[in-house]
């Protein structure tokens, strides 16, 4: 691997970052066309800051992935089997938000 690509640990984290910040943008924050670019340039740069690394070197990273297959494949497969699971605590955190709701509902 090249030292100025994201090893494939840390290009799991930041994909699976900016997948959650889309899925923001796209469920509460770009209602407007108008700010579309302006919403995602800022959200998604938040991201890089997080995991500390520049617009660059994800798309220099995302390139090299891109062309190496098999490491795509691998960290896309990862990605897969985090979806479930987070749908998963979704849904758990939401049947408890409910179930408290129901009993502060109906008690006296």
């Amino acid at each position: 691997m090249p030292k100025d690509i994201l090893p494939k640990e840390k290009m799991q984290a930041v994909l699976w970052s900016l997948i959650n910040a889309g899925e923001f943008l796209n469920g509460y924050v770009l209602k407007d066309p108008v700010d579309t670019i302006a919403a995602s340039s800022k959200v998604y740069g938040q991201v890089f800051q997080i995991h500390h690394i520049t617009k660059e070197e994800f798309d220099k990273s995302f390139s090299y992935y891109r062309q190496h297959y098999e490491l795509m494949k691998a960290i896309l497969d990862s990605l897969s089997k985090r979806q479930p699971f987070a749908n998963e605590q979704v849904q758990k955190r939401q049947d408890t938000l409910r179930k408290n709701f129901i009993k502060k509902a109906i008690s006296p």
